[in-house]
């Protein structure tokens, strides 16, 4: 969020870290332009109100900040003839203190996760109040929180179906948030209704004040260190909006949508935690369509040692923060969608 807001013009070095806002956005009826209004200038109005006092942020000044920005947007969102209305849910973590809230038909469900339970302690729901004239549906009511437990926020632009953001949760781990997103929208796939969903994982830990002064610029890596690689095995499955959308193993094109790859190699991740050394090269084999799948016994999957720059970034990224034995989370790259477990 800091960084967005040095792209914006707007100072925001001042608030504790982690700082982060997440939001989704959805239209019902109409050309999607109350949403499009909504996607556009959430950020910039709460932005430009975190950018006045530049203080220490106290959980009444950030909640007063959170509700004036959804003031805003309902007074300042454009009024359309066709009865179109938006749905926003957001979360705001600033420090230890979170915050969610919205309009419309959307939901956000706070997972705790304590002594392998995972309970849905809160959702948030639609205030019983009417909206107010505006092309926005209702209030929802505004929740604070504070990151005393592992936790997960999961964000629908739809409500939820009961127990299965907890579920998810359980299955797939805290660590694996898009993961989780990937398995609610599956559960969602044969509905009506069109559902955005996001999920952010959280950790207890010592929040950090804001700096001092400003961030020093990066340091430039030396040309002189030796280049960093590591070792994975790779799930990839395909979709039909990229380049090059062929399995290379069967060697037939790819008509699944990237959505359906998402919730195919999350709905995996269970089987892999039960086993992964077992398991991993199987599902591989089953249905990976990189060449790497063709290998035999429990080398099916193994890429081998990669240096640093060799596959795209998305990939590099994942890769070199995974702890040895770790499964990753599942991600989008331009050669598909990614699960990794590093093997050295």
């Amino acid at each position: 969020m800091v960084k967005a807001g040095h792209a914006l013009k707007m100072e925001l070095d001042h608030l504790d870290r982690p700082a982060g806002l997440y939001a989704v956005y959805s239209g019902k009826g109409g050309a999607g332009v109350v949403s499009d209004f909504c996607a556009k200038n959430l950020h910039t109005m709460l932005f430009a109100r975190l950018a006045r006092y530049l203080g220490r942020w106290d959980v009444a000044r950030l909640a007063s900040a959170v509700e004036e920005t959804l003031d805003e947007l309902e007074v300042e969102a454009p009024l359309v003839e066709d009865s179109e209305t938006a749905s926003l849910v957001l979360c705001l973590a600033v420090g230890a203190n979170i915050f969610v809230t919205g309009f419309g038909e959307g939901q956000a469900v706070v997972v705790r996760v304590a002594e392998g339970r995972a309970l849905e302690e809160l959702a948030t729901r639609q205030s019983s109040s009417e909206a107010s004239g505006t092309s926005l549906g209702a209030r929802l009511a505004v929740h604070h929180g504070e990151v005393s437990d592992s936790q997960m926020v999961v964000l629908s632009t739809s409500v939820l179906p009961g127990d299965k953001a907890a579920e998810f949760v359980l299955s797939h781990g805290l660590r694996r948030p898009k993961a989780v997103a990937a398995s609610l929208l599956g559960e969602r796939r044969d509905d009506s209704v069109s559902s955005s969903v996001v999920a952010v994982s959280f950790s207890p830990g010592t929040p950090q004040a804001a700096p001092a002064g400003p961030e020093p610029p990066a340091k430039k890596p030396r040309s002189d260190v030796p280049r960093e690689k590591v070792r994975c095995r790779q799930l990839l499955l395909k979709h039909a909006g990229l380049k090059h959308a062929v399995d290379n193993v069967r060697k037939k094109p790819v008509v699944r949508t990237r959505e359906e790859a998402e919730a195919a190699l999350a709905a995996l991740i269970p089987r892999l935690l039960s086993d992964v050394d077992k398991e991993f090269p199987k599902a591989a084999r089953e249905m990976s369509e990189s060449q790497e799948a063709l290998k035999g016994g429990d080398q099916a999957g193994d890429m081998g040692w990669l240096a640093r720059g060799k596959m795209p970034k998305a990939f590099d990224d994942v890769a070199f923060a995974l702890k040895e034995g770790e499964v990753s989370d599942i991600f989008v790259s331009e050669l598909g969608v990614h699960i990794l477990q590093r093997r050295g």
